[in-house]
């Protein structure tokens, strides 16, 4: 009977309703607030409740997380239930798995990955990374803003062609120094840093965007196989049949 449930399409179809109302609820209320924001917006009866049933951080809920394993196993039955050992089978079982790689990719990045900004002047160091404008973490490493110069063009000196913050990153008594310029993020620590913004009336003034997402390598497999599971019975299936009966 469990089986006879995770493969069918009724079910999947009502757990996609699900993940989809729960999305549609965490844009509605603020996610990953201080208590008083909730207090001030909702009272106290309703901040208590809203922390109670785990909706000030929904992404990260166990009801979440259970609705998307769920649909992933979903996925997975589906396939393992449907299979045949043809080239369109093959397709369609690479098309499951694929749904099933990119909600477990974004999974990982709800559960453990992390986005703030790091704004800062020349000669400024901090180890906080803003997640939001209330609430902050403190990174593994160290950001000091060296320089910071903002790029223009020689035939137009008005106009501004980029701009890019010279920072090093400290920790353990280990320095790295890098340049971070605009389309041009680098990589540390697993840590994509990103030069977001400046500030044209305070030259020394720089935002960093800093991203941590070990989900990112499962989306992308996820994607590489949906396009297999798309093309397979399109193209590869239909060609192996004329040459066969060729």
């Amino acid at each position: 009977r469990l089986l006879a449930l995770l493969s069918s399409i009724r079910f999947a179809r009502g757990l996609l309703i699900a993940i989809g109302s729960v999305a549609l609820a965490g844009s509605l209320i603020p996610q990953q607030e201080p208590p008083a924001t909730y207090l001030a917006r909702f009272g106290q009866s309703g901040a208590w409740w809203l922390t109670r049933l785990g909706l000030t951080d929904l992404y990260r809920s166990w009801h979440f997380v259970s609705l998307l394993l769920l649909l992933g196993v979903s996925l997975i039955v589906c396939s393992i239930q449907r299979w045949t050992v043809n080239l369109k089978i093959l397709g369609s079982i690479a098309t499951h798995l694929s749904f099933a790689l990119i909600i477990a990719g974004g999974l990982i990045k709800h559960v453990i990955g992390v986005e703030g900004v790091v704004e800062s002047r020349e000669g400024d160091q901090t180890n906080q990374l803003k997640v939001t404008e209330t609430r902050t973490t403190v990174l593994p490493f160290t950001v000091l803003l060296e320089d910071f110069s903002i790029e223009r063009y020689a035939a137009n000196p008005q106009a501004v062609s980029g701009f890019v913050s010279r920072i090093r990153l400290m920790e353990a008594g280990t320095n790295t120094r890098a340049a971070v310029r605009v389309n041009h993020p680098i990589l540390y620590r697993s840590f994509r840093i990103y030069q977001l913004g400046y500030n044209p009336d305070d030259p020394a003034w720089s935002a960093l965007l800093l991203v941590k997402d070990p989900g990112i390598p499962i989306v992308y497999t996820g994607f590489g196989l949906l396009v297999v599971g798309l093309l397979t019975p399109l193209y590869v299936a239909p060609l192996a049949v004329k040459r066969s009966v060729g």
